[in-house]
């Protein structure tokens, strides 16, 4: 394995590796994550009298997302559905020692927010768009963690949609310069 290569990095380390005769490897974004309910029960060490399982809920797991089953990865229980809002797939000996089963739901704390949601990576954000415009059928709620660089997005954005500087004009921007993620929920 090798983290946090940050977006700026992956051009040039995916060069490096082509130049080392690397050819076949995976590539997944990746996030930090703390267990923290199961089917909203909360989570401890205390839960667990397997020590390994104690142990694993307390730290950060790796966590990443794929639309599609990844290759060389198969399915134990259940089916894969591309893009399937709330699904969470777990490696079989992860379920097995902390006595997870096929539909139980589980949260996770991501730098102190709590998500029991799918996370994805936005590839395109619009500001009131048309219906007919839209890109997808989802929506911004305004909840925002964004690294500092979307400052400079801000100042160099024309006036948008009804003449006001948006936010959502400095993120698309901010898409060019880094990965930028967000949460599905179902809402009303």
């Amino acid at each position: 394995f090798i983290i946090n290569i940050q977006p700026e990095q992956a051009d040039p380390f995916r060069a490096a590796l082509a130049g080392a005769g690397v050819k076949n490897y995976d590539w997944y974004p990746m996030i930090r994550g703390r267990l923290v309910a199961i089917n909203g029960k909360a989570v401890t060490p205390e839960n667990f009298t397997d020590e390994r399982a104690a142990r694993l809920v307390d730290r950060e797991f790796n966590l990443s997302h794929a639309a599609d089953l990844p290759d060389g990865n198969r399915l134990s229980g259940g089916n894969w559905v591309p893009d399937e809002a709330d699904a969470v797939s777990v490696e079989q000996g992860l379920a097995d020692t902390l006595g997870l089963k096929l539909g139980d739901r589980l949260r996770f704390d991501l730098a102190g927010t709590p998500v029991s949601e799918r996370m994805m990576e936005i590839s395109r954000i619009v500001e009131k768009p048309a219906p007919e415009d839209a890109p997808s059928r989802l929506g911004v709620s305004g909840r925002y963690i964004l690294t500092p660089a979307v400052f400079n997005q801000i100042r160099q954005q024309p006036r948008g949609a009804g003449g006001e500087i948006q936010l959502t004009d400095g993120i698309a921007g901010l898409l060019a310069e880094e990965t930028v993620y967000a949460y599905t929920y179902a809402g009303k």
